[in-house]
């Protein structure tokens, strides 16, 4: 668990954050980076299973801690539980989707929710929008 790209230093337990995530990229990258995060740690619960009494309300408590007024970290929190609701309905199907996921893939995915702010979502729009 203290492997995961999210998880370091800070927060106000006992010196571990189980968000620690930059709260940049505005809401639309924040919801990418929630995304990305959360297929992240559910491929690791499939591989090294759950902790005893499990960590989602850890990581939910630290989510929530610090800055859950930025629209950059609602958006983190909105992709990465939107996700986690995706992957339910998807395990119902016999979890047909998280297998085509990379580790590699979802970190980079997730870094580059981080620099996608208001500015970079203007950007990708068509000319015509």
């Amino acid at each position: 668990m203290h492997r995961l790209p999210f998880v370091g230093k800070g927060g106000n337990g006992p010196g571990l954050s189980f968000w620690n995530v930059p709260a940049t990229g505005g809401y639309t990258g924040g919801c990418k980076t929630g995304e990305a995060l959360a297929l992240l740690y559910m491929k690791h619960l499939r591989e090294h299973g759950p902790t005893a009494g499990g960590r989602l309300q850890t990581m939910a408590f630290s989510m929530f801690e610090d800055g859950a007024n930025d629209d950059a970290r609602r958006g983190q929190i909105v992709g990465f539980f939107a996700a986690i609701e995706k992957a339910w309905f998807l395990a119902c199907r016999q979890n047909a989707g998280l297998d085509d996921f990379r580790a590699a893939d979802l970190l980079e995915a997730a870094n580059a929710g981080l620099a996608f702010d208001e500015e970079a979502y203007l950007a990708s729009l068509p000319d015509d929008e």
